[in-house]
């Protein structure tokens, strides 16, 4: 399975849901994708958004998140939404790792998926949990 393989696995997964998506090349590189709930649309950035950002969104729709919590003042390490997609994406990813027998090695997930670096402990953590 390749990554084109997954990422369309993913999309059939959010079309099964309700919902429509677009890639698009219009977005800002530092934006690599959202959900907007009101229209039922994810939107992912052709040029930046990995795997582990598929995912994420994919959380999101699942779990029924419906737009940023203003509390937050926008710091997405403080939103629960974001904590949870955060770590349901991990979570997805390690155990798609173990199902395929694939490397357990924290570089190589991180980087084949393309999880953020603030991630890293949660991926060593969920490593830990998953593969005792």
């Amino acid at each position: 399975m390749n990554k084109s393989d997954i990422i369309a696995d993913i999309l059939h997964h959010i079309r099964e849901a309700g919902w429509h998506y677009e890639i698009t090349d219009n977005l800002s590189p530092q934006l690599h994708a959202f959900i907007d709930p009101e229209r039922r649309l994810a939107i992912f950035n052709r040029q930046t958004a990995s795997i582990a950002d598929y995912i994420h969104e994919e959380v999101h729709i699942e779990l029924a998140h419906n737009g940023r919590l203003n509390w937050t003042n926008g710091n997405d390490e403080r939103n629960p939404h974001e904590t949870e997609a955060n770590a349901e994406m991990i979570s997805r990813i390690v155990n798609f790792q173990i199902q395929n027998d694939w490397p357990l090695d924290v570089y190589t997930i991180m980087t084949w998926y393309g999880i953020p670096p603030f991630l890293e402990s949660y991926l060593i953590e969920e490593l830990t949990r998953q593969h005792q």
